[in-house]
């Protein structure tokens, strides 16, 4: 898939980084996987895994309720991305692997 992500106002395509609270997390995450060649690093608040919402009924529920199996959860993200990838859905993964990523879900966090 090539990206065609638009940037407004003379913004650098060569380090653009996505981040969110809560709801905007999701979506932040799902921007950073689906366009892995433009997004260069992605910051997350109370939010949770690429393509989440089709396979948990409460993803909004996430750093609430401490039920979610997170090792589950990021199986089955890299799971449906690349099997998104391999469709060609989403840009090739292999850019993920030195990102920059920051999450903070909870007071726990250190």
């Amino acid at each position: 898939m090539e990206s065609t992500f638009l940037l407004p106002m003379g913004a650098d395509a060569n380090y653009t980084t996505v981040s969110g609270w809560s709801g905007g997390a999701f979506m932040a995450d799902n921007l950073n996987v689906i366009y892995s060649d433009t997004v260069k690093g992605v910051g997350m608040n109370a939010g949770g895994p690429y393509n989440s919402a089709d396979y948990y009924d409460y993803a909004g529920l996430w750093d609430f309720t401490g039920f979610i199996d997170t090792e589950y959860a990021a199986t089955e993200s890299i799971s449906r991305a690349n099997s998104n990838q391999a469709l060609g859905l989403i840009d090739d993964q292999s850019s993920q692997e030195n990102k920059p990523v920051y999450i903070f879900e909870s007071l726990m966090d250190e």
